[in-house]
């Protein structure tokens, strides 16, 4: 089943809030009722509807490059989308809970993630999953604190 978001509110965090948890689009309420018709057709078909000011939103948060390269993966890489999500995580200090209500997962999955990360970089603990993450993104951006390439 897909989900498009209808909000009343401009506030484009729960648009956000909303493609997190798992909805295919956002629109907020009071456009012309052809449009919301296309996006429900469109979502049907199996494409995302999201509206400008979302868009604008989310290609910002795309081009920001986060101190310490936060969220810089390698284009190849042994770990799934879902996994490095879920070690930047651990990366920005939170816990299996934190990340658990962050990404709208169980706990249980989140520890699951966390054994395949620690397995698939070797490591033999979070906080070393965590250096290996943070010498990863370095050959990326440089050190932690400093600029990027």
């Amino acid at each position: 089943m897909r989900v498009l978001l209808l909000t009343s509110s401009d506030d484009l965090e729960l648009g956000v809030v909303g493609l997190r948890a798992g909805a295919a689009g956002h629109l907020i309420k009071g456009g012309p009722t052809g449009e919301i018709v296309a996006a429900v057709q469109r979502i049907a078909a199996g494409e995302p509807v999201v509206g400008p000011g979302l868009t604008w939103r989310l290609i910002d948060s795309v081009r920001a490059l986060p101190a310490g390269g936060l969220g810089v993966r390698p284009v190849r890489s042994k770990l799934t989308p879902r996994e490095w999500e879920v070690l930047d995580l651990l990366c920005a200090g939170l816990t299996v809970d934190q990340i658990s209500d962050e990404l709208v997962l169980a706990r249980d999955t989140v520890r699951t993630h966390v054994k395949r990360v620690l397995r698939k970089l070797g490591a033999h603990s979070q906080g070393e999953a965590i250096a290996i993450a943070n010498g990863i993104r370095a050959t990326f951006v440089g050190p932690p604190g400093g600029g990027g390439r």
